[in-house]
């Protein structure tokens, strides 16, 4: 069962002696009010009277007239001082009847008017008794925030008897959450400071608090000790409220520990203290505990219609409504809170706008200098590589031209001399009448013939290759074609040097290439094999298909390679050509119009060779 939370009234700050006769003296503060005839009193006199008379009356509804009459009052007064401690009394007396959503309302009104005014003290009595409710409501975390805050406020402030009332708050809050050990251990902090004041009335509700913790421990004796001790010392001061509570606490440990008879008198004391004075909370919990003694006496018709009693008055103090409502009143508040922290910071959002507007355009002019340099740097680089890339084109096409003066110079002309050496021996033996000679010279002249031809045929092709001009243009070429086609051109070569010339090559073999470079291609390679193997060797040209690829290859049983060779093979930047077996000579384009058409055709290609044991040409085709 939720216990009752009993708290002690912040305010109350009269001796034990005044408050024997409250009674009496609220008796008194009313007859006098209404002796006085009308406007002799002065407004302070007045509102002191209206005042007292809430602080002091046991009855709830009084407080609440009395703290009405004098919120007015101090509203026609402009005194906001008046009116926040006006709001508060009416506060704790609506809470007292359980209406706990007006409650709420007039505290945060309450802590606003302490608020203007700059009293701490008045805050932090607001937040304790708003940490209450929080925890009647059930909303458990907010009530501990809300008292860890007021404690903060107190103790900046060194109240001893506020320090300790929220201690005894805060205590209470973790007994209803049942952590009692806890709640036992503020219990006695603020019973310690209570007696170092001395203050009895506050000793007593921490003892009586402590006594309901020692019943949730089932600890009787502790409990029946501290229970009775605080009753002792509150019902000569006619605190119903207190001991309404506690004699609801001494009836739940009778009731655990099966003295019924105990617990029933406890209980419906607690109960008549309740109903007489509009107490629903006391009138609740004390519906409750009988409701569950009857029970256990097997009177099912008292229980139940105690029973019925308690849902009644807890539907009528925690509602959905309510609790709807209470939630909207602290986000209300929250809101209104941090609309106030905002509107001091547009203050000095303003007294800082200057300052602000002349930083960002120092520093956006900044940035715009960074942005300035960063593209000039770029753009300079960016004309930095355009100049290397355009000296490294003209280095390239410099020596494009000397390598090209070079062949013209010493390459070509040395055929071109032997074609007159040869014209002159022609006629020398025209006029012997020499024609067994005659037909040999024919020969050799045919052979440098097509010696001349293929040079001048891969300086063409270089040479567009270098300007770029050639276009690669692929289809379907038959490969065993190509090749019968260009070995029908060095047919002369083979025979006079006797060399034998293996093909394996299906006729079904096609290829998606430019024709021209590869008929290029296939000739410098099958002319580099003829002359680089010698008289009376083998040059074998096979193709097959593998996993749709096609390989090509032309091996022969020539001269070889060193491995320092075979490293430089493709290496372009300085050409130098070979002789070969018969002092053939060549350019030393062949190699590069190959690899040119390899990267084109998007093919591979591998050299295996050795020195003295001939060279391999690989060739691997991908698959369309």
């Amino acid at each position: 069962m939720k216990s009752t939370f009993l708290t002690l009234f912040l305010i109350v700050t009269f001796s034990l002696a005044m408050a024997q006769s409250k009674g009496a003296y609220v008796d008194s503060l009313r007859i006098e009010l209404n002796r006085k005839p009308a406007g002799s009193l002065s407004d302070s006199v007045k509102y002191d009277i209206l005042h007292a008379i809430s602080l002091h009356s046991k009855d709830p509804k009084e407080k609440i007239t009395y703290a009405q009459l004098a919120f007015e009052h101090a509203k026609i007064s402009n005194n906001k001082a008046w009116m926040a401690s006006a709001c508060f009394l009416e506060a704790y007396g609506q809470s007292l009847i359980g209406d706990t959503k007006g409650a709420i309302e007039l505290l945060y009104q309450s802590k606003e008017l302490y608020s203007a005014i700059g009293s701490k003290e008045g805050e932090a009595v607001c937040l304790g008794e708003l940490a209450r409710l929080h925890k009647r409501n059930s909303d458990y975390h907010s009530s501990e925030k809300t008292y860890n805050e007021a404690i903060q406020l107190l103790q900046s402030l060194q109240d001893t008897i506020k320090i300790s009332a929220a201690y005894l708050n805060l205590g209470e809050l973790y007994r209803e959450t049942k952590r009692f050990n806890k709640a036992l251990y503020y219990f006695h902090i603020a019973e310690s400071l209570y007696q170092s004041i001395p203050y009895p009335y506050g000793v007593a509700y921490a003892k009586g608090n402590a006594g309901l913790a020692y019943v949730g421990l089932n600890k009787p004796d502790s409990a029946k000790s501290n229970l009775n001790s605080s009753i002792g010392i509150l019902k000569p001061l006619n605190d119903n409220y207190a001991l309404s509570s506690y004699l609801d606490g001494l009836a739940q440990m009778y009731l655990h520990h099966e003295a019924y008879d105990s617990a029933q008198i406890m209980a419906q004391k607690s109960l008549d203290l309740a109903l007489q004075y509009g107490l629903k909370e006391q009138v609740r919990d004390a519906s409750l505990r009988l409701s569950d003694i009857y029970s256990r006496l097997n009177d099912y018709k008292s229980a139940y219609a105690f029973h019925k009693q308690y849902i009644a008055y807890d539907d009528s103090i925690n509602n959905e409504q309510n609790i709807r409502d209470i939630a909207n009143l602290r986000v209300g508040y929250e809101v209104s809170q941090k609309q106030k922290e905002i509107d001091v910071q547009k203050v000095q959002a303003k007294r800082y706008l200057t300052i602000a507007v002349a930083l960002i355009s120092v520093m956006t002019l900044l940035i715009v200098l960074v942005i300035v340099m960063l593209k000039n740097n770029k753009d300079r680089n960016i004309a930095n590589r355009k100049l290397q890339a355009q000296h490294d084109e003209l280095e390239l096409a410099n020596a494009t031209k000397n390598r090209f003066f070079s062949i013209l110079s010493h390459d070509l002309r040395s055929p071109l001399a032997n074609f007159y050496s040869y014209a002159k021996t022609v006629e020398m033996l025209i006029e012997d009448n020499e024609t067994e000679t005659l037909k040999e010279v024919s020969s050799e002249l045919r052979s440098a013939s097509y010696n001349l031809l293929s040079l001048l045929d891969n300086l063409l092709q270089w040479g567009i290759n270098q300007m770029k001009a050639n276009r690669y243009v692929p289809k379907e070429v038959n490969l065993k074609q190509v090749v019968e086609m260009e070995l029908g051109h060095l047919k002369n070569i083979s025979t006079n040097k006797h060399i034998t010339v293996e093909t394996v090559i299906p006729q079904d073999i096609t290829l998606f290439v430019d024709e021209v470079s590869i008929s290029v291609a296939i000739r410098n390679l099958i002319s580099n094999a003829f002359k680089f193997t010698s008289s009376g060797g083998t040059i074998r040209i096979n193709a097959s298909q593998q996993n749709g690829q096609t390989v090509f290859a032309v091996a022969d049983t020539g001269i070889g390679m060193s491995l320092q060779q075979k490293q430089k093979l493709f290496d372009f930047n300085q050409i130098d050509s070979t002789y070969g077996t018969q002092n053939e000579k060549g350019v030393g384009l062949g190699l590069q119009l190959v690899h040119e058409f390899i990267k084109k055709s998007g093919a591979a290609i591998v050299v295996k060779s050795s020195a003295g044991h001939g060279t391999t040409f690989i060739i691997t085709f991908p698959a369309r």
